[in-house]
């Protein structure tokens, strides 16, 4: 069985995991109030979001795909509150 988690938490698809870690960044683990996650969504692209999250995770961290995490984003942006994805 695979286990779909993220920050220990378990999510019922991998997409809903996805989504909670790129949320979980986005929110800086809960520090950007959602006004902030507003402000910064107002002032990037989903494409420029994505780049600055592969650029900020670890190098030795598994590879994701590029479109994936630019989706992910996109999820967010339509969503009333990010922080709704953890």
């Amino acid at each position: 069985m695979t286990v779909n988690a993220h920050a220990g938490i378990a999510y019922p698809t991998a997409d809903a995991a996805f989504l909670a870690m790129i949320a979980d960044w986005t929110c800086a683990g809960g520090y950007n109030s959602s006004a902030e996650v507003a402000a910064w969504f107002a002032a990037r692209t989903d494409a420029s979001l994505a780049d600055e999250f592969i650029t900020d995770r670890a190098p030795d961290a598994e590879p994701l795909d590029r479109d994936d995490i630019i989706a992910a984003f996109a999820k967010l942006r339509a969503m009333s509150d990010p922080s709704d994805a953890l």
